[in-house]
């Protein structure tokens, strides 16, 4: 997913008449998009060496939480899996 592609699309209105709510429309995708940026992040400082703890210092989590939250179901190791890829 590209962020400016995202909010780009929310701005134009996908082709049909403009939303009058559009902003609000757009604030509202804000979270969903906001999880997706950090689960990125994650992937990327994992990928990059840096441990569960100091990952969930930086986001006020534990590193147990930063485990739990961010580790795929079903994968094994600490080590992120091969579909696990942050864009470049």
């Amino acid at each position: 997913m590209n962020i400016e592609g995202e909010l780009a699309r929310i701005a134009a209105g996908d082709g049909e008449a403009p939303d009058r709510a559009a902003h609000c429309t757009a604030i509202a995708r804000i979270p969903r998009l906001t999880d997706h940026l950090v689960r990125l992040a994650v992937l990327a400082d994992r990928q990059a060496g840096a441990s569960r703890p100091r990952i969930g210092r930086a986001l006020g989590i534990s590193g147990e939480a930063t485990r739990a939250r961010f580790t795929r179901r079903g994968t094994a190791g600490s080590r992120p899996g091969r579909g696990d890829v942050p864009p470049r």
